[in-house]
């Protein structure tokens, strides 16, 4: 469904594939729906011309509203499979049931006389169309083809327009409609996405009522959605999201009708499986209490390991290999090739396990993640080299081969750090479970690990120090071993996907230097928060990095030095990836916050609550929708303001802004799922004057070392006194903001009085 109200059937952005692709016989690639209104007839109804909405800002219903002629039309529309469960999951359902688009045309007429107007449908590559019994058909090969059918008030009359026609388009329908003074018409539409439906099942599929099917799938994705909603917070578009994500996800994940798996998409038009960020969003939803579906998204990685190799220096079979999706030479759902995939993948595996502590399932996939761990310790094994007697520059790295989009081939650090990262938490899963093999993956993680940091140390001890926005001088971490300078160049692969008046920008370079750089080392917790390598990342990053006046490019739309605080800080696809983890564990609160609602203001398209995947100008957004993995790594930072797991402390709210405290504002968290246990927690202002009353509830399955409680209160005064369950309670820091919590299961209320 296109803003204005027009709709396009596509065999690429559904992906379609084997008998699924045959089922669709227009030619090319799209089929594109028109509606045109009045007379002249206007299909071209853009963002000036039309408002476009979804129902209560997250449910999969898509309103178009635009007046014409003193008529204001209503288009709603939505998907469904008639006669059918909704629920893949359902074993009543069958993945060849056919979609359909349901369509209610409103036209209203708000002045005093009656009015006459004119619709038309027609549709690009459609010929030989026949108009019988309020159906559109088509005529193929003899037989006669379900294209359309149409439910008309009786004031309407339809006919089919002829190419000798001169004021219509050929195999248009026209209908003629009368809308009396203060009335509304509807006229309702209904086309399925497969071109094989017989004309003599027209009826079957006709007969289906516009109102009880809106109100079965509403009633689908309103309990559906509603699961798996963690969190309110007194900010409208957060909670907006929140529910939107949940939506997109469950959308765009298909089953592929051969095998049976669900295939999790980078976006829910055109992209195929990119597993790292299919894993980011199963991570999410793990978090919101998914885990039975984000155990079936990670079975179709763990049955489908080996199915595709990644490119780069590597030896051997690759059957370990977490990265392709290929069911069998028709159905291969495989994106590009990122070496980011392995490890990542195998990093969400651990910790799908450490939130759920299923063991039924982790036995299951365990000798898989063994597979997958240790390919990435043989692996290492051959660049252990010494050069003149010291390790090399890429000692102990996974040897050299792809990042993402940019295809030169380096030991990127990025690429180790997931894979790090995956060896590590896989070792902690086992040992939480007690499986062989734990301490010997923990000693290779520990090794890899030194191996990583001290490849970052080499690289940055062999580069030049940058300048930062004070005249200071700081160290430069490159992304790769043995790089010395930051690698924008044309020969780098120049990327311009727009007109050439737009200034500068090395989109691949920028893949390289800044969206996988060196952030990467700190959100993956090779580099400490603490440390001092992560001041210099991190003032590298808001300086020069995201900045245009040092480097002279635009890396995600110009940004002059004047716009740092709203325009800095943030690289081209900015809710992939961004520093807002690091900045909550060096409780650098206001830059977190800063950059959580940049992000948000710069992808997101407030009338339909949608991200767009990445931006190279301001206003321009580009990619496909839904780009889901964005969407979900964003709401994940909106609940770490309120729930982050650091080691083995857990902080509550120590990210939330001041004002959301505010007289009659509520913050609440429910059932967040995390590596130690399940927790919620309300706050809000308390019954007496400058109080603040918490309640938290906590069932924990790996007992947290300790429990803290940010209370950033909006008031002037610091903390005075703490009451935990109606008893003075004494562990608490009145300049950090923070009250220690017992670590205890179950409910404990605390009142925070503040001077």
């Amino acid at each position: 469904m296109e803003w204005g109200g027009n709709f396009f059937l596509s065999k690429k952005y559904v992906r379609a594939q084997g008998k699924e692709l045959s089922r669709c016989h227009w030619p090319g690639d799209r089929l594109r729906w028109q509606i045109g209104t009045g007379y002249p007839p206007n299909y071209d109804r853009g963002v000036s011309g039309c408002q476009a909405s979804v129902l209560h800002g997250y449910l999969p219903v898509v309103i178009n509203r635009w007046t014409q002629q003193g008529l204001t039309f209503e288009e709603e529309a939505f998907a469904t499979l008639l006669h059918s469960p909704l629920s893949p999951r359902d074993p009543g359902r069958d993945e060849e049931t056919p979609a359909f688009l349901m369509i209610r045309l409103r036209v209203t007429n708000p002045e005093l006389a009656s009015h006459q107007t004119e619709i038309r449908v027609s549709a690009d590559h459609l010929d030989h169309l026949m108009w019988e019994n309020g159906v559109l058909l088509q005529q193929q090969e003899g037989r006669k083809y379900l294209r359309m059918s149409l439910r008309l008030p009786e004031s309407a009359s339809a006919r089919l327009s002829r190419a000798e026609e001169s004021d219509a388009d050929e195999n248009t329908l026209s209908i003629s409609l009368a809308v009396p003074a203060g009335e509304h018409r509807d006229l309702y539409l209904t086309v399925p996405f497969v071109s094989d439906l017989a004309a003599d099942q027209a009826g079957q599929w006709a007969e289906a009522g516009y109102e009880p099917e809106k109100e079965r799938v509403i009633s689908y994705w309103r309990d559906l959605i509603s699961r798996r909603v963690i969190f309110s917070v007194p900010e409208q578009k957060f909670n907006e999201m929140g529910r939107a994500v949940v939506a997109h996800l469950y959308l765009s994940v298909w089953k592929d009708p051969a095998s049976g798996l669900y295939m999790l998409p980078a976006a829910s038009l055109r992209y195929l499986v990119y597993a790292n960020e299919s894993c980011f969003q199963i991570q999410l939803l793990d978090l919101l209490g998914g885990q039975a579906e984000t155990a079936d998204y990670l079975q179709t990685f763990i049955r489908l390991q080996g199915s595709r190799s990644l490119p780069g220096d590597f030896t051997g079979e690759q059957t370990p290999v977490y990265y392709g999706v290929r069911v069998d030479s028709v159905y291969d759902y495989t994106a590009s090739a990122y070496n980011l995939h392995h490890g990542t993948v195998l990093w969400t595996l651990a910790h799908h396990y450490l939130v759920t502590r299923n063991r039924t399932w982790l036995a299951q996939a365990a000798s898989s993640m063994l597979r997958a761990a240790d390919w990435i310790i043989e692996q290492r094994r051959h660049s252990q080299i010494l050069v003149d007697g010291e390790a090399a520059a890429h000692y102990g790295l996974l040897p050299a081969g792809r990042l993402e989009d940019n295809r030169d081939w380096n030991y990127w650090f990025s690429v180790n750090s997931y894979a790090c990262l995956g060896l590590a938490e896989t070792a902690r899963a086992f040992r939480s479970a007690g499986l062989p093999h734990a301490e010997r993956l923990q000693q290779e993680a520990e090794s890899y690990r030194r191996d990583l940091r001290r490849a970052v140390q080499l690289a940055t001890q062999g580069s030049p120090v940058v300048s930062l926005r004070d005249h200071t001088w700081s160290p430069h971490v490159p992304t790769a071993a043995g790089q010395r300078f930051r690698a924008f160049d044309l020969k780098s692969e120049y990327f311009s996907r727009y007109n050439q008046s737009i200034k500068p920008m090395l989109r691949l370079s920028a893949t390289r230097e800044i969206l996988y750089g060196p952030m990467i080392v700190l959100n993956t917790g090779i580099v400490a928060a603490d440390e001092p390598m992560a001041d210099w990342i991190l003032d590298d990053w808001e300086d020069n990095l995201t900045m245009s006046s040092s480097l002279g490019l635009a890396v995600h739309g110009w940004v002059d030095d004047d716009k740092w605080f709203s325009q800095g800080g943030m690289v081209f696809q900015a809710n992939l990836q961004n520093p807002i983890q690091a900045y909550l564990l060096r409780r650098e609160v206001k830059a977190a916050i800063r950059s959580l609602y940049n992000n948000m203001a710069a992808c997101l398209y407030p009338d339909v609550n949608v991200f767009t995947e990445e931006y190279r100008t301001w206003i321009h957004g580009s990619g496909p929708f839904y780009k889901i993995p964005d969407e979900a790594r964003f709401i994940h930072r909106v609940c770490d303001l309120l729930v982050l797991e650091n080691a083995n402390q857990v902080w509550l709210a120590s990210g939330t802004p001041r004002r959301w405290l505010e007289p009659g504002n509520r913050i609440e968290l429910r059932r967040s799922c995390l590596m130690h246990g399940q927790v919620s927690f309300t706050l809000q202002p308390g019954e007496s004057a400058k109080s603040i009353l918490a309640e938290v509830q906590a069932t924990w399955h790996e007992r947290p070392e300790q429990v803290r409680l940010y209370l950033r209160s909006p008031y002037a005064g610091k903390m005075n006194q703490v009451r935990i369950n109606g008893r003075d309670w004494n562990n608490w820091d009145a300049e950090q903001e923070v009250v220690y919590l017992p670590v205890r299961q179950g409910k404990q209320q605390v009142i925070v009085e503040f001077r």
